[in-house]
């Protein structure tokens, strides 16, 4: 459990834990580089108002740096928690190992909950009126939408989750950013990939995106 400002995990390898392999519970600035979290409970849960979290190589390089998230029961990273935020996951390998070979979680690859905001994950999008474009990330399919159950604007906290290829990729809350003026979704999704599904609330939605790098698909 990392708890004090700064905090550094580097070069180890954490397995077999009824909780998560990493626990950042508050700390601020911590970084986690070059590890591997398998077979744990949770690869990597960062809350208790954790902010400006580094998680794997910023600069994309993935050898002597990269951060290996599979082969755990439930989700891959967790942030969770009103008051967590500014948390980058970059570069990391979620449910694939270095060689790509599936190395797939239980749950999610990554969970955003409770609250957590103002989060990267993968490229950081430029934001023009609180609306994303896809200018700076050329390999993803970006992914930004809103939220309605029987033709009504569905209740805060709705969960949205993004499947790529028939597996779970990310999830998400409604609200999490500002579409048309509307609370709504976002994900970059990191290519390569051929089709993307969505489940809210724990139902598909009978809609499917080819995926398109580059691509800025509104929903």
């Amino acid at each position: 459990m990392l708890r004090g400002a700064g905090s550094t995990v580097d070069g180890l390898v954490l397995r077999g834990f009824d909780g998560a392999g990493i626990w950042v519970a508050g700390a601020e600035g911590a970084q986690i580089l070059d590890v591997v979290s398998q077979d744990n409970e949770i690869g990597i849960r960062v809350d208790g108002g954790a902010q400006d979290v580094r998680i794997g190589p910023l600069d994309g390089v993935l050898d002597g740096g990269a951060v290996v998230v599979g082969g755990n029961a439930g989700d891959g990273i967790v942030i969770s928690g009103v008051g967590t935020g500014t948390v980058t996951v970059r570069s990391a390998l979620i449910g694939i190992d270095t060689v790509g070979g599936e190395l797939a979680n239980g749950g999610v690859g990554v969970r955003i909950e409770q609250g957590a905001s103002g989060n990267v994950i993968g490229l950081a999008p430029p934001s023009v009126g609180g609306l994303a474009t896809a200018q700076t990330a050329p390999s993803a399919h970006l992914i930004r939408g809103t939220v309605t159950i029987n033709g009504l604007p569905a209740p805060p906290g709705t969960i949205v989750e993004a499947i790529v290829d028939g597996f779970p990729f990310a999830s998400t809350t409604r609200g999490m950013v500002d579409v048309d003026g509307l609370p709504g979704f976002f994900f970059s999704v990191p290519g390569p990939a051929d089709e993307l599904r969505f489940v809210v609330d724990g139902l598909t939605v009978d809609q499917t995106v080819d995926f398109d790098p580059g691509a800025l698909t509104t929903l």
